[in-house]
C-alpha cells in the first residue's frame, strides 16, 4: 500500500497533477505512521509535505496533515509548546463550514487528541476526544486502517475510563468497539487481530480483578504485535499491562505473593514499553513513563547496595 502511494505521488508530480501527487504523499505518510515507521523520519517528511501543500495552495489535506504532525511532535517531545491537555481539548471547527477538508481536519484532530490522552494517561482529554468523535460524523471515513486505529483507541480509552470512573457506559462502548473490530477482522483479514487481542486484554484488566490470565492475555497481544511488525502497538500493550499491574498492587498487601508477582511484572512491562517507545522515537512518552513510575525504574542492584 505504501509503495503504491509513493508511485502515485511520483506520477502525479511528474504529470503536473500536483494536488493528486501531494495528496498521495500525505496518505502515504499516514500509512507509514500506522505501520510504525521511525517518528524522527516521519516528522521531517510531514514538515516537507506541509510546506509543499502551502506552496501549491492545496488546502484539502493541509489541516489533517498538520494534526498528524502535531501527534508525532508530541510523541517525540518536539512540539513548540509543552503537552497541555486543557489547551489541546479546546479544539473544534474553524468556522469554515462542513466541507470535506474541514471534516478530515476534525477527524484527525480528535483522533490525535484521543491517542495523546491514552499515551499520556490523561482521562479528561481521552473522554473529551471520545465524545467529540461521537458527535463528528464518520460515515465518509471508511478507510480500513484509520477505522481500526480509531476503534482500538476508543476502546482502550473507554476501558481505562471505566477502571478509573466506574461508569458502565464506558464499558459498553469499549465492548462495542471491540465487537466492531472483530467483525472487520473476520471480513477483511487478520491484520488488526493483535489490536483486538490488546483491546480484549485491557477490557478485562479494567474490571480490576487479579487474574493470572490477564498478564498472559497482554503477553499474547504484545507478542502478536511484535511478530507482525507493529512494535508501536507492542509498546502500548506493555504500557497498559504495567498500568494493570500497578492498579492491582494498590489493592493488595505488600507482603503477599500476589504483590511480589505484580511488582516483578510491572517492572518488566515498564522497561519493555520504554525501550520500544524509544526505538520508535516516541521519546516524550518514554520520558513520561520514566517520570511517572520512577520508583519502579530503580535498578535492584542499586537498592541492594
Amino acid at each position: 500500500m505504501i509503495d503504491l502511494y509513493e508511485t502515485a505521488h511520483k506520477v502525479g508530480m511528474e504529470s503536473g497533477d500536483f494536488e493528486g501527487g501531494l495528496m498521495s504523499q500525505v496518505t502515504q505518510y499516514v500509512y507509514c505512521f500506522l505501520a510504525g515507521h521511525p517518528l524522527a523520519d516521519l516528522e521531517m517528511k510531514y514538515l516537507s509535505v506541509i510546506n509543499k501543500l502551502r506552496l501549491y495552495n492545496i488546502k484539502f489535506f493541509l489541516g489533517g496533515a498538520g494534526e498528524q504532525l502535531l501527534l508525532i511532535q508530541y510523541l517525540r517531545g518536539t512540539a513548540e509548546r509543552d503537552f497541555d491537555p486543557t489547551l489541546l481539548a479546546d479544539f473544534g471547527s474553524e468556522g469554515t463550514g462542513h466541507d470535506v477538508s474541514e471534516h478530515f481536519r476534525l477527524m484527525f484532530g480528535y483522533c490525535t487528541r484521543l491517542q495523546l490522552g491514552v499515551y499520556f494517561n490523561d482521562d479528561d482529554l481521552a473522554h473529551q476526544s471520545v465524545k467529540r468523535l461521537d458527535l463528528e460524523s464518520t460515515s465518509s471515513d471508511t478507510s480500513f486502517d484509520l477505522l481500526t486505529v480509531r476503534l482500538c483507541f476508543i476502546s482502550l480509552a473507554c476501558s481505562t475510563l471505566y477502571r478509573n470512573r466506574r461508569k458502565r457506559s464506558y464499558l459498553t462502548k469499549s465492548k462495542r468497539c471491540l465487537g466492531q473490530l472483530q467483525r472487520i477482522c473476520r471480513i477483511r483479514g487478520a491484520e488488526s487481530l493483535h489490536r483486538c487481542m490488546l483491546m480484549e486484554a485491557h477490557l478485562e484488566a479494567a474490571k480490576g480483578k487479579y487474574l493470572p490470565s490477564i498478564p498472559l492475555a497482554f503477553d499474547r497481544a504484545i507478542e502478536a504485535a511484535s511478530r507482525t511488525g507493529y512494535d508501536r502497538d507492542a509498546a502500548l500493550g506493555s504500557q497498559l499491562a504495567a498500568e494493570y499491574c500497578l492498579s492491582i498492587m494498590q489493592g493488595i498487601q505488600k507482603d503477599s505473593i500476589h504483590f511480589t508477582t505484580m511488582d516483578t511484572l510491572l517492572r518488566r512491562y515498564l522497561q519493555q514499553a520504554i525501550d520500544l517507545y524509544k526505538s520508535w522515537g516516541a521519546i516524550a512518552v518514554a520520558d513520561h513513563l520514566e517520570n511517572k513510575h520512577s520508583i519502579f525504574m530503580i535498578d535492584a542492584t542499586v537498592v541492594d547496595a
